[in-house]
């Protein structure tokens, strides 16, 4: 009985530790702690999402190179670039013929993605900056792209307003939104219909949401335009 005692509090903590270091990625533990890990981690997280990478031709490139058909040299933001995933398919594209932008907290996930990204850097830039405080002017970007990054957010509402501010009118915002696990992210994530209502609550129009993975739906919106003409 008395080594029942020990056991549980050790067990007790041993799933607090899991749950905010592996589950949630450090992210109630500030944005120190998660720049570290993903510092720590670069390899392990190429592994793991290596198989997912198959299929952003189809669920990814193609859609938003529809979108973009009108720009002739598309400015794109990749926010949460992680190692370049998301700037290595599009960039990868014959069809694509713009310039990439990435953001992310972590060093150790730009240092990968720079070292995989060498042969197409002339059209790429890599910013290390937090998602909450993008360093870019207002109507900057012809497309912003938020692939797996919101929940791990301090604060999610304000990642959005930086992700619409930086968005041209007429433009495109890519983000995802998780649907596995959300429970175990109190006051981080949103289901489908609370996302749409936040949404509306800028200036975006014509959304959609996909099924696209088994943690995460797909949402595409467009900023309204202030002026016909894309610049």
């Amino acid at each position: 009985m008395f080594g029942l005692w020990i056991l549980l509090p050790l067990l007790f903590v041993g799933l607090v530790l899991y749950w905010a270091l592996v589950v949630t990625e450090g992210a109630y533990l500030g944005r120190r702690v998660v720049g570290l890990l993903y510092d720590w981690t670069p390899g392990y997280y190429d592994r793991v999402k290596a198989i997912t990478w198959r299929e952003d031709r189809e669920w990814l490139i193609a859609p938003l190179l529809r979108r973009l058909q009108a720009v002739p040299c598309p400015r794109v933001l990749d926010v949460g670039t992680g190692t370049g995933r998301f700037p290595a398919a599009l960039l990868a594209d014959d069809g694509f013929r713009g310039w990439v932008w990435g953001v992310d907290i972590s060093a150790g996930m730009l240092g990968r993605a720079r070292e995989r990204l060498l042969p197409l850097q002339v059209r790429l830039c890599l910013v290390q900056q937090d998602a909450e405080q993008l360093p870019f002017g207002d109507e900057a970007f012809h497309a912003v792209v938020c692939l797996e990054t919101i929940e791990f957010t301090p604060q999610p509402e304000r990642t959005i307003d930086e992700l619409v501010r930086v968005l041209k009118p007429g433009g495109t915002l890519l983000m995802s939104n998780r649907v596995a696990w959300a429970r175990w992210f109190p006051g981080r994530v949103y289901d489908d219909d609370e996302l749409a209502d936040l949404l509306a609550t800028y200036p975006l129009r014509e959304l959609q949401i996909h099924s696209w993975n088994s943690f995460y739906d797909l949402v595409w919106v467009h900023k309204a335009e202030q002026n016909p003409s894309v610049q």
